[in-house]
C-alpha cells in the first residue's frame, strides 16, 4: 500500500494545493503526510486494521528525501499499531519501504538500508527529476526519455545498491509498460514491475519470450552507447530477433 500521494500532478478536488510556483518540487508525497498527521494517521489505522490476519502487508512512503522522514514515517506506523493493539486488534508490524524518486536518495540507499525492508523505483518522477523535464509540459515533453543513458545508469546503480543491501526492489511507472525498457529492467535484475492493468497481457507475453542472460548481456552493451536513439535501435533489433 502506497500512502496518500498527492501534490504535483496528483491533485485532490477536496484538498487543492495552490500557489506553488513549482509543484513538482513542492508540498507532495510524504511531505504532505507528515505535515497532516491527523489525515495520515487515519489512513495508517485503516490500512493496518484491514491487514489484520494477513501477513504480507507492505507500506510504501512516496517522495522521500531524507532519513528523518523515514524515521517519522515508521514512528507514526508504530503509534498506529499500538493504538489498534490497545483496542484488541492483533496487528503485525508491516514491512516498510520508500519510493526512489528523488535523485539525492540514490546515494543514500546503503545508509538507509537498515531502516527499510524494500524500495520501489518511481520511474516517472525519477526520470523527470534526473532530466529536469516536466513530462506534462507539451513544450518539453519530447525530452522526457526513459532510455536516456543517464537514466539507465542511475537505475542500474539503484539495483546494485539494493542487491548489496539485500533490499527487495520493484519498479513502477511508464518504464514498466514500455517493451524497450522492460527488456532493460529485466537485464538489470529487476524482478517486480508495477503497471496498469490494461498493459499487463502485453508485458506478460513479452516477458515469457525473454531470456535473462541475453537481456543482461544487452544491458552491458547498452552501457557503452552514448545516445538514446542508438540505445533504442539496439533494443529494437534485439526485440525483432526475439519476437520473430
Amino acid at each position: 500500500m502506497r500512502v496518500l500521494d498527492i501534490g504535483g500532478d496528483k491533485q485532490l478536488p477536496y484538498f487543492p494545493i495552490n500557489d506553488e510556483q513549482n509543484p513538482a518540487l513542492g508540498w507532495r508525497g510524504v511531505r504532505f503526510c507528515l505535515d497532516n498527521t491527523a489525515i495520515f494517521r487515519s489512513q495508517l489505522i485503516a490500512i493496518l486494521q484491514a491487514s489484520e490476519g494477513y501477513q504480507g502487508l507492505h507500506i510504501l512512503a512516496p517522495m522521500v528525501s531524507s532519513l528523518e522522514q523515514i524515521r517519522s514515517f515508521k514512528s507514526l506506523i508504530g503509534e498506529s499499531i499500538a493504538l489498534l493493539q490497545e483496542k484488541g486488534h492483533e496487528i503485525k508490524r508491516p514491512k516498510v519501504g520508500c519510493m526512489i524518486e528523488v535523485p539525492a536518495v540514490i546515494s543514500q540507499i546503503p545508509i538507509w538500508a537498515q531502516e527499510l525492508d524494500f524500495i520501489s523505483i518511481g520511474s516517472n518522477d525519477l526520470c523527470q527529476y534526473l532530466l529536469s523535464v516536466d513530462r506534462n509540459n507539451p513544450r518539453v515533453a519530447s525530452l522526457f526519455d526513459s532510455t536516456h543513458p543517464a537514466i539507465l545508469h542511475e537505475i542500474k546503480r539503484i539495483v546494485q545498491f539494493a542487491e548489496k543491501a539485500s533490499l527487495d526492489i520493484c519498479l513502477c511507472g511508464e518504464m514498466a509498460s514500455d517493451p524497450r525498457t522492460v527488456v532493460i529492467l529485466i537485464g538489470m535484475g529487476i524482478k517486480k514491475l508495477s503497471l496498469g492493468a490494461a498493459q499487463l497481457p502485453r508485458i506478460k507475453k513479452l516477458i515469457r519470450e525473454l531470456n535473462y542472460n541475453d537481456c543482461s548481456k544487452l544491458v552491458i552493451q547498452l552501457s557503452e552507447i552514448p545516445t538514446s536513439e542508438e540505445i533504442k535501435s539496439e533494443i529494437d533489433a534485439y526485440l525483432d530477433k526475439v519476437l520473430a
